[in-house]
């Protein structure tokens, strides 16, 4: 046995230190120092020692997380150009920004109960961000349990997905959704965009909301629509300016 490298492990485990901490600075592997260590006695001062350190190492591997995570979406950001001069690019960003969930910055999703507008979602996800995913997970919200097969046979042909994509769907029945069960025959739909690369699918979709925004602003020529009420603030400072005179 190691009696010197016990015995700092013993004093390190004292002053607060994590075991591995202790495995690292002492040399030896982690599963050695428990084993030293589980019978060692710890007073209060000890255990508030170890609480105290293993908060602070948290929060500063938390703080490492975050700026990562800040990197990797500015990274993703600066190198996105997106193709703001395809129409079929400008529909699907126009479908998003109206019906895409954005509470996430990580998450790529669509709610909707319209089959051609889910199917749009789908072929603008497979067309401009290939290679960023590996595949959908469909949810489906209906309010009649009998036909719940029926519904999911429905959904997967029309999408042209695996019954494999679809969820367990969540089934209402309740005297207020009678209404509903009469004009969403076949429910709302849920569909998530799943894989490792789905947060850079986000980070360019919010990129292109970005540029669009500032083209709004700073561009109004560009935007027929945003022109006309420039032009109306122009003419109003001019005659401000003119009743001054």
């Amino acid at each position: 046995m190691k009696a010197k490298e016990k015995k700092q492990a013993i004093a390190l485990r004292k002053q607060g230190r994590t075991y591995k901490e202790i495995s690292s600075q002492i040399g030896v592997s982690k599963s050695t120092v428990s084993l030293w260590l589980r019978d060692v006695p710890l007073n209060e001062n000890h255990l508030q020692l170890i609480a105290n350190r293993c908060r602070m190492i948290s929060i500063l591997n938390g703080k490492k997380v975050a700026e990562k995570w800040l990197k990797d979406i500015a990274n993703v950001k600066e190198a996105y150009k997106p193709p703001v001069g395809d129409p079929k690019f400008m529909l699907g960003i126009g479908l998003y920004w109206g019906e895409g969930t954005k509470h996430s910055r990580s998450d790529t999703e669509m709610v909707n109960s319209d089959p051609k507008l889910l199917k749009i979602f789908l072929d603008w996800i497979n067309e401009f961000f290939i290679g960023e995913f590996e595949g959908f997970k469909v949810g489906i919200h209906h309010y009649t349990p009998d036909k719940d097969q029926e519904i999911k046979k429905y959904w997967s042909d029309v999408l042209g997905l695996p019954l494999a994509c679809f969820n367990k769907s969540i089934i209402a029945v309740s005297r207020t959704s009678k209404k509903k069960r009469q004009t969403l025959i076949n429910g709302t739909v849920h569909i998530r965009v799943c894989g490792k690369g789905v947060w850079k699918i986000r980070q360019k979709i919010e990129k292109t909301f970005e540029v669009l925004s500032y083209e709004e602003r700073h561009n109004p020529q560009t935007y027929p629509k945003h022109k006309e009420e420039h032009n109306k603030k122009i003419g109003s400072r001019t005659t401000k300016q003119d009743k001054k005179k």
